[in-house]
């Protein structure tokens, strides 16, 4: 009777009596070299090597070993426990991907206490805001960084002011995030604001305790009549025009560093200039304009 293997690399004290997948011509597993012949067609051999055999992938397809290894065509199906194990073996797979590569897996349809607790996430609810419709009535902001490296000018942060209205973005780079860096940072923004006629009526931002939500930055807010807006804690999401806004800008900034493999000093140069493009090239959100 022809035995059958388990492993790829194969602990002949582990072999057992079957039909389904045989090593041939040999009658005993300790012989030196044995051939595993699938549909009377040899697809693999395999080396002794002390109490253990190991296989030589080398002669062999993938697909065929694969098929050899894992799918074992024509097996029955495994039990409810087998493929538990099975699910637990490749870190908690979904039942269907493991459909495709283990032949006989059975989904009882049970729900996996594990999956759920590492797999767990937040859902975010999703619906659709009107935009303002006066430039610079809503302003969204937040701040990004410490880069690793300080650029040349000694800059560590940059933070973003993002119009609601057009998206039009202004983006300044910050040696630190203290409150008072943050504060004189905004009303740089501000004067170029008024400079161009209009004024800002409300600022939202995410919920930092450092940067935005201190008693001198409320207290500009409250005298220029400004409202402001901070995002509930820990829900970063609620300030997604200026999340997705910073992912856009660095996206760019880090294609021309590695396209000009310039120095990581000068990250700040190229995020200016992806600002600087940003503003003058077309934008989906705009129908094809420019902000």
């Amino acid at each position: 009777m022809p035995y059958t293997y388990q492993l790829s690399i194969i602990r002949y004290s582990q072999w057992e009596i079957s039909t389904s997948m045989a090593i041939a011509p040999h009658s005993k597993p300790e012989d030196v070299s044995s051939a595993i012949p699938t549909n009377q067609k040899v697809i693999m051999t395999g080396q002794k090597n002390g109490m253990l055999y190991e296989l030589d992938t080398s002669r062999s397809a993938p697909d065929s070993i694969l098929t050899a290894l894992v799918t074992l065509k024509g097996k029955k199906k495994l039990s409810i426990a087998e493929s538990r194990i099975w699910h637990k073996r490749l870190s908690h797979l979904g039942d269907a991907a493991i459909k495709s590569i283990i032949n006989g897996y059975v989904d009882d349809g049970s729900t996996c206490e594990v999956c759920m607790q590492a797999k767990l996430r937040r859902e975010i609810i999703r619906f659709p805001v009107q935009r303002t419709s006066i430039p610079f009535e809503l302003v969204h902001s937040d701040l990004c960084g410490p880069f690793a490296t300080r650029s040349a000018g000694g800059a560590q942060y940059f933070i973003i002011y993002v119009n609601d209205y057009s998206r039009h973005t202004e983006i300044t780079v910050l040696p630190d995030k203290q409150a008072e860096t943050c504060t004189a940072a905004f009303q740089w923004f501000q004067a170029k604001v008024d400079g161009w006629g209009y004024d800002i009526r409300r600022f939202r931002s995410d919920n930092r305790s450092s940067e935005y939500n201190n008693k001198n930055f409320r207290s500009i807010l409250a005298v220029q009549g400004i409202a402001f807006e901070p995002c509930p804690p820990h829900t970063q999401h609620k300030n997604g025009i200026a999340e997705r806004m910073i992912g856009v800008l660095t996206q760019k900034a880090r294609a021309m560093m590695l396209d000009s493999q310039a120095p990581m000093q000068f990250w700040a140069e190229a995020i200016n200039t992806s600002c600087y493009l940003h503003r003058r090239t077309p934008n989906q959100s705009l129908d094809g304009k420019r902000p």
